[in-house]
């Protein structure tokens, strides 16, 4: 029997909650934009063989001069046939080696969009953010899946919302091993982050938005500053989180945050919440059939799901449909359209 193969990249253009959060990310840009014109900066990313984030960026920002990394040969050669802009350097190297030889001295919009979650990719954005000169923006994407449930081997209690009494030990041991292993010089961590709750699913990502925020925000030299801006969450096969704030002096700080929050990025307080994505996978037809119910008043998803007539994930998913036609309400406009041509 032959074996399937594993694809080396993920179809990231057909992924629903990729593409929502590629569309908050731009959302971002534009308000940055309004704050700041982009055209005198540099927009860094991970194309990968679609560049999809690159086609959305050129057509968003038509002048602004954008570099994607790649080390990959084949990838690379993949890129440069699908390359939609003249104003797209394309480079064969990843982020270490771009970090020490290329690494602009003028404002950057850089997009670390990673796989994973480690004290390697710590490191990398601990060196963006001292590299980086005021008025850049950074956007970190993680991975967000704790492990602390398969290390404590829990199995069957995973459900369980409280740390069982015969685990409590191991716990400890393993907190302290996590915090041995992200430990980056100058970043002091709250110790008081690093508890049974942070580390279970709904809470993780606030414990990653800690680390990553004092590991960019330590790495600032006086009178530099890390504003965040947004976070948001969403499955893509995995869970995966995305992190985003400014680099600026210190006495522009109000003033960014001021504007952000007129741009509804930032809430009235300020504060940074995770907003999560998580959409459903609609055809065209029932898309269609939404279209005259859309944009809801109240976005609690009842009324999409009124329109469609039935229960979008199935018999007895009452909660859970109504939960993601919730989330296609806010989000529809992000939405990506997939298409088929037939010779």
């Amino acid at each position: 029997m032959s074996r399937l193969s594993n694809p080396k990249h993920s179809a990231y253009h057909l992924r629903p909650n990729k593409a929502v959060d590629r569309m908050l990310f731009a959302e971002i840009l534009k308000a940055f934009h309004l704050y700041k014109p982009l055209q005198d900066g540099t927009y860094i990313g991970f194309g990968g063989p679609f560049l999809e984030d690159f086609r959305v960026m050129s057509q968003l920002f038509p002048g602004m001069k954008m570099v994607s990394l790649e080390k990959d040969l084949e990838t690379y050669k993949r890129q440069k046939f699908n390359k939609c802009s003249k104003n797209i350097k394309l480079l064969r190297k990843d982020l270490k080696d771009y970090l020490s030889l290329d690494y602009p001295e003028k404002r950057t919009y850089i997009w670390t969009d990673f796989t994973d979650f480690s004290r390697k990719r710590l490191l990398q954005i601990s060196d963006i953010a001292h590299r980086a000169i005021p008025l850049s923006l950074i956007r970190v994407t993680v991975k967000a899946q704790s492990e602390v449930l398969s290390k404590l081997e829990l199995g069957e209690r995973k459900r369980r919302r409280s740390l069982p009494e015969d685990c409590k030990q191991k716990f400890l041991e393993f907190s302290e091993d996590f915090q041995r292993r992200y430990d980056i010089e100058k970043a002091a961590y709250d110790a008081n982050m690093f508890t049974w709750e942070n580390f279970l699913d709904d809470k993780y990502c606030y414990l990653l938005m800690h680390m990553i925020n004092t590991v960019l925000d330590s790495s600032c030299t006086h009178p530099k500053v890390f504003v965040p801006l947004h976070a948001s969450r969403y499955s893509d096969g995995t869970i995966m989180l995305s992190y985003t704030g400014v680099f600026c002096n210190v006495e522009d700080k109000n003033n960014i945050v001021k504007h952000f929050v007129n741009a509804k990025i930032l809430s009235s307080k300020g504060i940074v919440a995770v907003n999560d994505i998580d959409v459903p996978v609609l055809t065209t037809k029932e898309r269609l059939k939404l279209e005259p119910t859309i944009p809801a008043i109240r976005k609690t998803g009842k009324t999409s799901l009124r329109s469609l007539g039935y229960l979008i994930e199935g018999d007895g998913k009452n909660a859970e449909s109504l939960r993601v036609m919730k989330q296609y309400e806010q989000y529809f406009q992000y939405y990506p359209y997939f298409g088929k041509l037939v010779p």
